[in-house]
């Protein structure tokens, strides 16, 4: 009996201490979560040498928050994906990768560009500032803090002092006029072929590929000396057609390198009451067709554009064109233009299907006549996309998915 006795309090002397393990063990889990503290992984006593600390780090600017942390043996790698990297706390803000624990200089952001005001007078804070709901940024390198599209500017020493910077002058960046010991005066631009000479400055030239004495505005160069077909001249409206009118030739005297079908309709009285002319390319394809109003005398146009493997993609609306010109009818390759100058093309519409690129408001474009530079008609209908758009199906080339 005695025996038994002895057994079963050694038996509850055991589980005893496996409790008091278990108590342990849970309140030092509990004081560790009061603290904030996460130990996750190996600890001190389960490595060869002492434990590393890491803290969480979120905004990833290597001081992380005291509250929260893991310990890993020293030969054990943190993964960056669970935010506890860094090997010291105090972040006042974890959620900014400019704010640790050091008091430092803020700048407002006026244009909100991340760069500050070069010449503001700063604030000095550990957190960023919130005044007046501006922003404030831990840089001052905006040189024009009320433009975003303009950070620093870029001066060009002038030696002759003609306003023109030395072409070969690698540029100095900074926001303040630069001066040096020998008095140079410094632009913004370096136009000047030759830095010694105040009369040699670059010049823009103009293309003048049918050899009339008037250059194509769209297709310039800006050189010291004068290229191969560039004149120094603008003003070729025709710059495909030789032509002493504005670069193009008189009325009824123009031949062009496009297959034709001109067409004019008379009444009974031998009148004109109409006259239309079509443009075909190499394949027979019908690419560009102008009509003239008897009564406005104007020139209207319409075009179709054909996507890369040669079906009809894009066809425009009508619009007047030939305004500038004497004549009734020549072809025009820049109809359809987008916002930048250049030429509407395939790429414009293929690249994105469903969201083709809009067209540009020059005068005697297609665009011009439904944009609010339109002065003439109060009541025209305005778009920045005059056209219809057919989409093919890519599984079946030539079935229709849209139109």
């Amino acid at each position: 009996m005695n025996n038994k006795n002895q057994e079963a309090d050694q038996q509850n002397s055991t589980s005893m201490k496996h409790f008091i393990v278990y108590i342990s063990f849970l309140l030092f889990s509990l004081g560790m979560m009061a603290q904030g503290g996460v130990p996750i992984g190996p600890i001190d006593g389960e490595c060869t040498e002492g434990a590393v600390r890491y803290y969480y780090d979120y905004d990833r600017d290597g001081m992380g928050v005291a509250h929260s942390f893991i310990e890993l043996c020293p030969d054990t790698t943190p993964n960056p994906s669970n935010y506890y990297t860094a090997l010291v706390y105090g972040d006042q803000d974890d959620n900014d990768p400019d704010v640790t624990n050091v008091e430092k200089n803020w700048y407002i952001d006026g244009d909100q560009d991340t760069e500050g005001k070069y010449n503001a007078s700063p604030i000095r804070s550990v957190l960023r500032p919130t005044l007046n709901n501006k922003r404030y940024v831990s840089n001052n390198t905006d040189c024009d803090d009320t433009d975003r599209h303009i950070k620093s500017f870029t001066w060009y020493v002038d030696r002759d002092g003609d306003g023109s910077g030395d072409k070969e002058h690698p540029g100095i960046k900074q926001c303040e006029k630069p001066t040096d010991a020998e008095g140079n005066n410094y632009v913004q631009n370096r136009d000047d072929c030759a830095d010694t000479d105040e009369t040699a400055t670059l010049k823009l030239w103009y293309k003048d590929l049918d050899k009339d004495g008037f250059g194509d505005p769209n297709d310039t160069r800006l050189r010291c000396t004068r290229p191969d077909n560039f004149i120094g001249r603008a003003g070729d409206i025709c710059p495909d057609v030789y032509g002493v009118y504005n670069g193009c030739p008189a009325a009824g005297n123009i031949r062009e390198p496009w297959n034709t079908i001109t067409t004019t309709t008379y009444d009974v009285q031998e009148q004109v009451k109409g006259k239309n002319k079509t443009y075909f390319n190499t394949l027979g394809k019908l690419t560009q067709s102008q009509s003239v109003d008897p009564k406005t005398k104007k020139t209207w146009a319409s075009q179709i554009l054909y996507d890369r493997q040669g079906r009809p993609a894009l066809q425009t609306m009508s619009a007047p064109t030939n305004g500038e010109i004497d004549l009734d009818f020549i072809y025009r390759e820049d109809f359809i233009k987008k916002s930048n100058g250049d030429i509407y093309i395939a790429e414009d519409f293929e690249t994105s299907p469903e969201n083709p690129k809009t067209v540009g408001s020059q005068s005697n474009t297609l665009g011009h006549y439904y944009s609010t530079q339109n002065q003439g008609e109060a009541y025209q209908d305005v778009t920045t996309r005059p056209y219809t758009r057919t989409i093919y199906s890519e599984l079946t080339p030539g079935r229709l998915k849209r139109h």
